[in-house]
This record gives C-alpha cells, sequence and structure tokens, in this order.
C-alpha cells in the first residue's frame, strides 16, 4: 500500500522526490512545468545533439510525452499506456522514465527509395486531402543495426514499441512499396515521352475512393498486420 509519505501533490514536492534519479534524464523544468528531457549525439554536423524523449508533467500532476518532436498518443502507446494519468508519487514518475528507457522508438521506413518518392511528393503522402504518411527528419532513426538520418511514418505511428516496428507503420508497408513502384512506372513514362521541363512529372494520379480507403485504413493499423 501506498504511504501517505509517497504521495506527491505539486510540481515543488515531485521534484524534490526525483532528486539525482534522473537515469540518463536532464532536468529542463521551469517554475510552470518540470521537464524531463533525454539527449542523444547524433552523426549529423548540422545537429550534432537531439532531444529524442520528452517529458512534460503539468501542475495539475498530468503528463504528456514526446519522442522524436512528435507528442504521444498514451492511449494507443502499448510501452506507456497503462501508467497513471497523474504522477502523484515518485514510483508512478519512475515507472514512466524506465518505460520510456525500455522502449524502443519506431524506425518507420526509412529506405532511401521509399524516402526519395516521398520527397518528391512535398515530404507527405494524402489521400482526399488526409496525411496517410509524412517524412520524419527531427531524428535519426535505427533499424537492424543501421542509423539513418530520416524515415517515413504513419500518420498514427505509435512512436514508441516494445518490438522493433509499430503495428501501423507494419500495416503500411505494402501500400506504400506499391504507391513507390507506381510512381516509378509513371515517371519513367513522362521520361520516355519527353516531357517538357517544368510539367508535374512527379505527381501521381488520383487515386479512385476504394484506394484511398485502404490507404486510410492501413495508415491507421486497422489492416491486417503482413510486413514486406
Amino acid at each position: 500500500m501506498k504511504s501517505n509519505h509517497d504521495k506527491i501533490h505539486n510540481l515543488s514536492q515531485l521534484q524534490s522526490a526525483l532528486g539525482e534519479s534522473l537515469n540518463g534524464w536532464t532536468d529542463k523544468s521551469t517554475k510552470e512545468y518540470v521537464r524531463l528531457v533525454k539527449l542523444t549525439e547524433q552523426s549529423s554536423s548540422h545537429q550534432p545533439v537531439s532531444i529524442t524523449h520528452c517529458i512534460t508533467i503539468n501542475p495539475d500532476l498530468t503528463w504528456k510525452v514526446w519522442v522524436h518532436g512528435h507528442e504521444v498518443n498514451k492511449v494507443e502507446c502499448p510501452p506507456i499506456q497503462n501508467i497513471s494519468d497523474h504522477l502523484n508519487s515518485k514510483a508512478a514518475l519512475v515507472k514512466l522514465m524506465v518505460a520510456l528507457n525500455t522502449a524502443n522508438v519506431c524506425p518507420g521506413h526509412p529506405d532511401l527509395h521509399l524516402c526519395t518518392f516521398i520527397e518528391a511528393k512535398h515530404n507527405k503522402l494524402t489521400c482526399k486531402n488526409n496525411i496517410v504518411a509524412y517524412l520524419d527528419t527531427n531524428c535519426c532513426v535505427t533499424l537492424n543495426g543501421d542509423t539513418y538520418p530520416q524515415t517515413i511514418r504513419t500518420a498514427s505511428c505509435q512512436l514508441l514499441v516494445l518490438g522493433t516496428k509499430c503495428d501501423a507503420c507494419v500495416d503500411f508497408r505494402s501500400s506504400l512499396r506499391a504507391m513507390h513502384n507506381r510512381w516509378v512506372k509513371w515517371k519513367n513514362q513522362s521520361h520516355s515521352t519527353h516531357t517538357a521541363p517544368g510539367s508535374h512529372s512527379f505527381l501521381l494520379p488520383h487515386y479512385t475512393r476504394e484506394e484511398c480507403m485502404i490507404l486510410k485504413l492501413k495508415s491507421t493499423g486497422r489492416c491486417s498486420r503482413k510486413e514486406s
């Protein structure tokens, strides 16, 4: 049973309870909130150090987490979805920090040929004005021991995973590859017909309503899972 001495009622008590137990995190708190960040060195000369993780705790002890600059939907993120909505004890805060230290960052799809395709689409894929995937250049990602400077994430990427890659990104890969192949074929056909300079040779044809529905379902992880 939790003792009254373990109970935390405000940010001041939370910071006092935290003390030196930062476990690799850096305290960037202000008078308005407690903020803990995780700094990671990167090989990029333009951004040698980046904030990969960030915890912000509000005066009412509710909290939010950002990973690679994106807010995590904690309700749909398995590594942290069972942590209390209010960090009213040191144990709850330590549990959150340990969960974030243990979880992996979803690498999305960092394949160079796929990222080149998304760059040609102005860094995002849309269907009927809905973003289904985007190019994330905020931080490097790691996949199978290799580090990549950017990756493609679905609109509903869970960002944190207990395994290798989140369900939404796994489900979306087959559609992403199909779109890339379609783009390459269309681009080659445009070049073979000597498309005039300045024409929209990198734009994809419009998708049907049925195709858009499939893309949207896969980007939200609601289709059957199959990595290819």
